[in-house]
């Protein structure tokens, strides 16, 4: 696992958490490419992200509006929703808990990957319609 992140504002960033766990032969293929994160914090719970849920991350530079992301800036990393819209703000990162507020989007806003999976029972599932279920 590499490191763990916030659901909620940004915080601090990765920190090396040194713990191993077996992926799959499909993850296995993916590994210049992929991640583990552990979530801290409950801004994403409708999303089917909740504290404690280990993400697997794919580090890329493009992404659509709609996908779970992992941002990073000065200040830390966190864990939410890219949206790209056509009226302000037109980018911004929305949590999938009302109790918390969208993070706007400026230049110190570093995208680090997008979410594919979430280990459940030992067992990595994969996005379905922008959630887990």
């Amino acid at each position: 696992m590499a490191g763990s992140s916030y659901a909620g504002a940004f915080t601090e960033t990765f920190q090396l958490q040194g713990q191993w766990i077996q992926l799959s032969n499909e993850v296995k293929q993916l590994s210049d490419e992929v991640y583990i994160i552990e979530i801290s914090g409950d801004s994403m719970i409708n999303a089917g992200i909740n504290n404690g849920d280990k993400l697997l991350i794919k580090t890329q530079i493009h992404f659509k509006s709609g996908d779970i992301v992992v941002a990073q800036t000065a200040n830390g990393t966190t864990v939410k929703r890219f949206i790209r819209q056509n009226k302000p703000p037109f980018i911004f990162l929305k949590p999938e808990n009302p109790n918390y507020k969208h993070i706007s989007f400026t230049d110190e806003v570093a995208m680090q990957g997008k979410v594919i999976g979430k280990l459940v029972s030992g067992h990595w599932q994969q996005l379905t319609q922008g959630r887990f279920l």
